[in-house]
């Protein structure tokens, strides 16, 4: 992305104005520094999805209709998919009833990336980490068993319990009981709250955005409880740069132009089937006893 004619022509600008990075930021790094820093954590996290346990052939192996398999990888279509065909769906309802969306638009690709990339990382930061994951995390290390102080406990475990909620939870043998599961519903409801009015309180969204941002958050924030910090982060680099990085490429090439379009339409077809299907087991099963299924560790 770095070698097109967008990603040179703002690289060499000098000066940025843009509406998600510091000024300061900028002009210390550089964007081309803080892109390859934010494709690292992408990375990072990808890496950290394939090689947490179980591992993605494990995880077929046991993987029960009802729920969601244990390794995010295989996890990301369903989620991410069906609440692509989702949030379509509503966006152009919304547009039909004289709602609007709103959204940023650049004319330059490359700066449009760059900064919903940046906003992917920081905004799981401000929203999941420090609102949803660190609190549980001071809760699952307080009430794990044997233990009552946190110096008893290792870098690792605390780590663990921070990042990854569901792994520290099996190794340590804490069970998912009444007070952690109102507290998780707590947190994740009350930041998705935040996130989704935070959307048309910036100015760049209309407030047809509110409930796609709402749902979004939930989504995203029982996937880091369940998954951990980086499943968060890659459901937020789908919207934010999966898409817009296809949409650079399909300028450049016909035969990736023809892949952008085949994946966009293979998406919602997904999507389609995945929320159908969930629709039809959440009508046909007692109350929310799908959706509980689906993040329960």
């Amino acid at each position: 992305m770095y070698f097109t004619a967008d990603g040179v022509e703002f690289i060499s600008r000098g000066q940025w104005d843009t509406y998600s990075v510091p000024e300061w930021l900028l002009l210390e790094f550089g964007p081309d520094k803080i892109f390859l820093f934010l494709s690292l954590i992408f990375a990072l996290c990808f890496a950290s999805s394939a090689t947490s346990k179980p591992g993605v052939i494990n995880s077929c192996l046991t993987f029960k209709s009802v729920h969601l398999p244990d390794n995010f990888l295989l996890a990301m279509p369903f989620l991410c998919s069906t609440t692509f065909t989702l949030f379509l769906l509503i966006h152009s309802v919304e547009e039909m009833l004289g709602v609007p969306v709103g959204g940023v638009e650049f004319d330059n690709m490359f700066e449009g990336l760059f900064n919903s990339s940046f906003s992917a990382v920081v905004e799981e930061v401000i929203f999941r980490l420090f609102p949803v994951l660190l609190p549980v995390a001071v809760y699952l290390i307080m009430h794990s068993e044997g233990t009552t102080r946190i110096g008893i406990l290792g870098l690792r475990d605390i780590m663990l319990a921070l990042f990854k909620p569901t792994i520290f939870k099996k190794r340590l043998g804490i069970r998912w009981n009444s007070d952690l599961r109102r507290l998780e519903a707590s947190l994740v409801f009350v930041s998705s709250i935040i996130f989704a009015l935070a959307h048309p309180a910036s100015g760049l969204w209309g407030p047809g955005k509110f409930l796609t941002a709402l749902i979004a958050g939930l989504v995203l924030g029982f996937s880091a409880l369940r998954f951990g910090f980086e499943s968060s982060i890659l459901i937020h680099w789908f919207y934010n740069a999966y898409w817009p990085s296809l949409a650079i490429a399909s300028l450049y090439s016909l035969i990736l132009a023809s892949f952008y379009q085949m994946v966009f339409h293979l998406t919602l077809l997904l999507g389609g089937i995945f929320l159908v299907s969930g629709i039809h087991l959440l009508l046909h099963t007692k109350k929310w006893e799908v959706f509980t299924a689906w993040f329960r560790s």
